[in-house]
């Protein structure tokens, strides 16, 4: 009904005012937080993409854009009318590092006001998942203004989805339900033990930035055999040649760099000491046990040759609650079909 009222609106007739709107926070309990009425402005919404410039050799009259990273989206400040109530106040109280039932869902509704029997319509919602407050403000108190009292409360959230039309409905539902977040989970790696039947698994959330993998060879100049005083032939270096012969270097190992891997949540200490343990090889007489790391399509197999960790953030007992870990690997790089894409285990020799 409010479709087909539209198409036979011009476009002009179609655009709407922005003081219209109201704002819905709800728990995971489905009853929403404060008034949704009481909301004066909202103002932050916004979605930006990270640009990384490339300057191509030959092409002096421009450059090259390109995706740096994910989407980010601006934190969202909501200004709150309803001087007597609490309701924000109390949930930026809720925010705690060790639990995660202080983030809400949040939905903004821009109201028409061309109402359908008698009831207001949303022509657009924006949907914030797992929103939870980072500041509170209270108005200033000045006898001189006769401005009215307002508390504000600046959001952060992990992702944002705007529906229109008929599926508005739909995200009603959503957050009746108490959906609190839409953002995909990060992939799972995985570092285990391949040898002495340690049997060791330590997975963990892996989306890096980035991912190093580095290989070096060290080239040097050819050595002429020639027989010595005794009858016996050594090495020594060419005479005459400005420019010896090179010596094919002996194969060298890859090495991985994995950084700022984030440990979180109640069992930090025990997935740290997991790790420690695969990278010492304290659980076996053996000594350190070969690992091999896998995530998604890249394999690498080899010996963890440095960890470091640090933790960063502590439960109000004391017990540690998030860790970053940063670890390296020399060893080999493992193509999608299980064979080595270098084997070291064979020297070149020399040339």
């Amino acid at each position: 009904m409010l479709d087909s009222l539209r198409a036979s609106l011009s476009p002009l007739s179609l655009q709407e005012s922005s003081h219209w709107f109201t704002v819905i926070i709800t728990p995971a309990s489905g009853v929403p937080v404060c008034d949704p009425f009481a909301f004066r402005k909202v103002s932050g919404l916004s979605r930006k993409f990270e640009v990384e410039s490339l300057r191509e050799g030959g092409n002096n009259t421009s450059t090259r854009s390109l995706l740096k990273g994910p989407a980010s989206h601006g934190q969202v400040t909501l200004e709150y009318g309803f001087v007597y109530s609490t309701a924000l106040w109390d949930w930026s109280k809720q925010v705690d590092a060790t639990s995660t039932d202080f983030r809400r869902t949040v939905t903004i509704m821009h109201l028409s006001h061309t109402a359908v029997l008698g009831v207001p319509v949303s022509i657009r919602s924006y949907i914030l998942t797992g929103a939870w407050p980072v500041e509170w403000r209270a108005s200033d108190l000045d006898a001189q203004t006769g401005q009215l009292a307002i508390d504000s409360l600046v959001l952060a959230f992990d992702d944002m989805t705007i529906v229109t039309g008929a599926n508005v409905a739909l995200a009603a539902a959503s957050v009746a339900m108490g959906s609190t977040s839409t953002t995909a989970a990060a992939s799972k790696a995985k570092l285990e033990t391949t040898e002495f039947g340690l049997g060791l698994a330590f997975t963990f959330d892996f989306n890096p930035e980035q991912l190093s993998v580095s290989r070096s060879s060290t080239w040097g100049g050819a050595m002429d055999s020639v027989k010595g005083k005794n009858g016996k032939f050594v090495k020594v270096k060419p005479i005459g040649k400005a420019y010896p012969a090179l010596r094919r270097p002996g194969a060298e190992l890859d090495k991985l760099s994995l950084d700022n891997i984030v440990l979180d949540g109640p069992n930090t200490v025990t997935q740290v000491e997991l790790l420690h343990s695969i990278a010492s090889g304290i659980t076996s007489t053996a000594g350190p046990s070969m690992v091999e790391f896998t995530w998604k399509d890249i394999k690498f197999r080899g010996g963890i040759s440095s960890l470091s960790y640090k933790y960063v953030l502590f439960a109000a007992d004391g017990t540690p609650w998030r860790a970053t870990v940063s670890l390296a690997m020399d060893g080999q790089m493992i193509s999608k079909t299980g064979t080595v894409l270098v084997d070291v285990s064979k020297d070149s020799g020399e040339a």
